[in-house]
């Protein structure tokens, strides 16, 4: 037995078309349930539309592209906010890994960046998996991932993925929006994600 407690199934392109991929993730499902040992299944095809059979094939599934520069960190977000009826506890959208701001990846975030991803993937109880070098990790990044309330928030028991609350723009462009999650303690997590504002502003939130 090889003790393995998680599995990312990547289709690597094998099948374009949505029964096939289905098909074939599930019988990885059925495979490892058949084990008797509990494995975190993860699907990876970068499609959004994995996400409308997700739940009863994995726990996770990717939906969006690589999140290596800012662009595709910002299209992951929006990509993500429009699944979030399909995540739930026990079964969640993945946009990708958290690859940091590290100079040896093939391209990076500012350490402000960082913070910013990992605090969206926070309120939308997203799989928080890093995805670059532990023993070159900027200590920026180390200090970003190791924030125990930002991870508490993401493993929140109830599991519930946060959505936009509030926004000045509905379109799909760069907008300032709060972003809110349900949370098992007394009390709510929003975070504000600004697009376009050019200089400090003053919002107030109530309940």
């Amino acid at each position: 037995r090889w003790g393995v407690d998680y599995l990312k199934y990547d289709s690597c392109w094998a099948s374009n078309d949505h029964e096939t991929a289905f098909v074939e993730y599930a019988a990885m499902r059925d495979a490892l349930n058949s084990t008797g040992r509990p494995v975190l299944y993860s699907l990876c095809g970068w499609n959004a539309w994995y996400a409308t059979e997700g739940a009863r094939l994995a726990n996770s599934w990717r939906i969006a592209a690589d999140c290596d520069e800012w662009a595709n960190v910002y299209v992951a977000v929006r990509t993500n906010e429009a699944l979030h009826a399909y995540a739930g506890p026990g079964h969640y959208n993945d946009p990708d890994m958290l690859l940091g701001s590290n100079p040896e990846a093939p391209a990076q975030l500012h350490p402000k960046q960082v913070q910013a991803q990992f605090s969206l993937w926070a309120v939308m109880a997203a799989p928080l998996l890093i995805g670059s070098r532990l023993l070159d990790m900027p200590a920026s990044d180390l200090e970003t991932y190791l924030n125990a309330e930002v991870i508490a928030i993401d493993q929140d028991p109830l599991g519930v993925q946060g959505v936009p609350v509030w926004s000045n723009c509905p379109a799909f462009a760069p907008r300032d929006n709060w972003w809110n999650s349900p949370w098992s303690m007394p009390h709510e997590v929003a975070v504000a994600w600004s697009q376009a504002l050019a200089a400090l502003a003053t919002v107030t939130l109530t309940s």
